[in-house]
């Protein structure tokens, strides 16, 4: 699975959202070896009209083996380490017992 947040540069809200990222994938990095956690600049780079952002941040799962059924995390959610943390386990491809 991959947990990937869409940003821009200019976007002020968005420093704060990487921040809850990088905490997430260091309490993820032992209980869910099989989930990658990234990010990626969406104005610098060129993606297929399908895994572009209209809205930044923008954070969507992606299903190991069912990539084409990606899940976007809700905009109006709170983007805190504990929301991050029930969507995964909600829709992640792989069991996520206990964290942190």
């Amino acid at each position: 699975d991959v947990f990937l947040m869409h940003y821009a540069s200019h976007c002020s809200y968005c420093q704060p959202v990487s921040h809850q990222l990088h905490r997430l994938a260091r309490v993820f990095k032992q209980a869910a070896p099989n989930l990658t956690v990234s990010r990626i600049e969406g104005e610098l780079n060129d993606l297929p009209w399908e895994h572009t952002a209209s809205v930044y941040p923008s954070l969507v799962l992606y299903p190991a083996f069912n990539k084409s059924n990606s899940i976007a995390y809700p905009q109006d959610a709170p983007k805190t380490l504990p929301y991050f943390i029930k969507f995964i386990r909600l829709f992640s491809t792989y069991f996520i017992g206990s964290v942190g």
